[in-house]
C-alpha cells in the first residue's frame, strides 16, 4: 500500500523534472545561488592570494633590513679564540653575570696592551664575555667583546 502511494508521486516528480519552467525554477532557487557562491570565493580566493604574496615579499625585505641592521650593529664586535682563562669566575662568565665580565674585561685588557701593544681602556669595551663551548674540548671558549668605539676595535684587529 505504500508504494502505491510513492510511484504516483515519483513519477509525478520525473514528469515535473522534464518541464522547462520548473527545471528553470530550480536553477534560480538552487543552482544559480552555487555559482554566485563560489564565484565570490573564487574573487575572495584570488585577492588573499594577492595579499599573501605582498606580505611574503615584505617579511622577506623586512628581514634583509635586520639581517643588515644585525651585521652593522656587530661591526663593533670581535671574536678572540684562545684567551687563557686566568681565574674561576672568569671560566664561569657567559654573558649573564657582571662580576665574571669584569674578569673577562681584565684579561682583555692585558691582552691588549701588554701582548699587542695597542692602548685600549676599560671605557672602550661595552661588554665582554666568554660564549658556552659547544664541545668539550681543552681549549679554552671563544670570548666575544663588544667595542664602544670602532677605531679601537680596528686597532686591536690590526694588531
Amino acid at each position: 500500500m505504500g508504494q502505491k502511494n510513492k510511484t504516483p508521486t515519483v513519477e509525478n516528480l520525473i514528469i515535473a523534472l522534464k518541464d522547462p519552467r520548473v527545471l528553470e525554477a530550480i536553477s534560480a532557487a538552487v543552482v544559480q545561488p552555487l555559482i554566485d557562491s563560489i564565484a565570490e570565493l573564487k574573487k575572495e580566493n584570488e585577492e588573499n592570494a594577492t595579499k599573501i604574496l605582498k606580505l611574503q615579499n615584505e617579511l622577506y625585505s623586512a628581514n634583509n633590513r635586520i639581517e643588515a641592521l644585525e651585521q652593522y650593529a656587530r661591526r663593533d664586535n670581535l671574536l678572540i679564540e684562545g684567551l687563557p682563562v686566568q681565574s674561576f669566575g672568569e671560566a664561569g662568565s657567559t654573558g649573564t653575570d657582571e662580576e665574571p665580565n669584569k674578569a673577562v674585561e681584565d684579561s682583555l685588557l692585558k691582552l691588549f696592551n701588554e701582548k699587542l701593544g695597542v692602548c685600549v681602556a676599560e671605557k672602550d669595551i661595552s661588554i665582554a664575555h666568554r660564549l658556552k663551548k659547544a664541545n668539550a674540548s681543552t681549549r679554552p671558549p671563544t670570548t666575544i667583546v663588544k667595542f664602544t668605539n670602532r677605531k679601537v676595535r680596528e686597532a686591536v684587529y690590526a694588531a
